[in-house]
């Protein structure tokens, strides 16, 4: 799925706020307006904070067909301060994360046995299931439902993995292994940078509307 930064220029007033937070993704041309270095790379914090600081809100993120606009990042560092249970869920999938690369580095790196990458791919998907409903109330349903078929194209490659090898396809598992480490890179990448920070967004703005 891809990710993009857009900036509305006709909306641009040239603040340069965006460079100020943000010099290593965006800059200014000799009309001040901004613009996008390339190749802007995968959204960080410093990105977020520059896209949701825009005074005219100029600056989104698009992800797949689905546009997501500065009003619904803005907060989510403080979504990550607040007790509620989804920042602990989430808190615990990025450990899960850094667990599931050193495995698929693994794999990658030796060839070898795939079985500690699927039990951690399975034990992830399980967890996440409980998160995934929750997440689907603070986000856009259609931007879950990307992320759901994501998700889909891991168990896939999970059921291809349990499946007995064929005769005459001895590489088959191999290549089964590839496939999961590729669709399980994509997913953790899509869960870090679009996803938990939305939600995290959401769940600020739900807490702020208390106050």
């Amino acid at each position: 799925m891809k990710v993009e930064i857009t900036i509305d220029r006709e909306r641009c007033i040239g603040s340069g706020q965006c460079v100020h937070l943000a010099p290593q993704t965006f800059d200014q041309d000799d009309r001040a307006l901004a613009f996008l270095k390339a190749p802007p790379g995968e959204p960080d914090e410093r990105t977020l904070r520059a896209i949701t600081g825009c005074p005219m809100a100029a600056i989104a993120l698009k992800v797949g067909d689905t546009t997501v606009s500065a009003d619904e990042l803005r907060n989510w560092v403080t979504g990550l301060r607040s007790d509620d249970p989804l920042v602990e869920l989430i808190g615990w999938s990025s450990e899960s994360h850094h667990e599931l690369r050193e495995a698929m580095a693994a794999v990658a790196t030796t060839g070898g046995d795939p079985s500690t990458m699927v039990e951690l791919a399975q034990a992830h998907l399980a967890e996440e299931d409980g998160a995934y409903s929750t997440i689907t109330e603070l986000v856009d349903a259609a931007l879950v439902e990307a992320f759901e078929a994501d998700r889909r194209q891991i168990v896939q490659a999970l059921d291809a993995l349990g499946q007995p090898e064929p005769e005459g396809d001895p590489k088959r598992h191999d290549r089964s292994a590839i496939e999961l480490a590729a669709a399980l890179e994509e997913h953790i990448r899509l869960e870090e940078a679009v996803l938990f920070p939305l939600a995290l967004a959401a769940l600020a703005d739900r807490e702020a509307s208390r106050c």
